[in-house]
């Protein structure tokens, strides 16, 4: 399992380097529209869609609203109020799962709750992070930094808790993550923001500003991977797919910034 997963890790980090780099917006669009293609449909058989075409329409009305969508953001009132009501989601889905982890019984959403939901983690974080690729230019560039963090994050919470890990984080959401991978991850991406933010020359209150937004974004990473663990417990499933070895599926590859992108995303466009 674990050599699937670096092996896997070391095919695509450099494609998606490169494509974080030399794509123009376009392109970069073009390539985000079909992850977010393949994650919804592993999304709709998360919601219970099971046919083929009901699988199928899903996917194809989740890439119509978030091509809209995009094309809407040239209006920054929308811009701001997609973003904005994402991060009300976000909170919304923190509360719900703290409400599961204390009562794990809890009813099983229905398939149209479940479909809208998607929409509403899917298409956010997609237009989010083509946003960040217009407003980047050399050397801030904010949506390859905010991929490195998300794995840096990823990478010390995964190795630090398997080492080390003994007192889970939640235990009737996720029970193999827990809270000394919660700290490794965050302090290994604390290094990593302190150089970034170094080598941008930031004052000291340019640094603060910067420590507090990347690690609000770690934050919001966590509550998008436990989300996508109580969805995956709603529907009895191991990994939302298969399409990654050692990684499962998309949606498991991409939980994290389904969340950390509409966070990090507006803070930049704030600050």
């Amino acid at each position: 399992m674990l050599l699937h997963r670096l092996l896997t890790a070391a095919l695509l980090i450099p494609f998606v380097i490169w494509f974080c780099l030399y794509f123009s917006t376009p392109l970069f669009e073009v390539v985000v529209a079909l992850i977010i293609a393949l994650a919804a449909w592993e999304w709709s058989k998360l919601s219970g869609r099971l046919t083929p075409m009901r699988r199928s329409l899903y996917v194809i009305s989740t890439l119509v609203i978030y091509l809209l969508s995009y094309e809407l953001t040239k209006f920054n009132w929308f811009l701001y109020t997609l973003l904005i009501t994402a991060n009300l989601g976000w909170i919304l889905a923190f509360i719900n799962l703290l409400r599961y982890e204390k009562n794990p019984q809890r009813k099983l959403l229905n398939p149209l709750i479940s479909s809208l939901i998607g929409w509403g983690v899917l298409i956010p974080a997609g237009v989010g992070i083509v946003t960040l690729h217009a407003h980047s230019h050399s050397p801030q560039l904010w949506q390859l930094y905010l991929l490195i963090l998300i794995w840096t994050a990823d990478s010390g919470a995964y190795f630090v808790g398997k080492q080390w890990g003994k007192h889970p984080l939640a235990p009737n959401i996720s029970p193999k993550k827990t809270w000394e991978g919660v700290f490794g991850g965050l302090l290994l991406s604390n290094l990593f923001i302190i150089s970034y933010g170094l080598y941008l020359g930031n004052t000291l209150k340019g640094m603060m500003t910067w420590l507090l937004l990347s690690n609000l974004t770690l934050v919001a990473s966590v509550i998008g991977d436990l989300f996508e663990s109580l969805m995956k417990r709603h529907s009895d499933l191991k990994d939302s797919g298969q399409l990654l070895p050692g990684h499962g599926g998309i949606l498991d590859r991409i939980d994290s910034l389904t969340a950390a992108i509409p966070v990090f995303t507006l803070g930049i466009l704030l600050t």
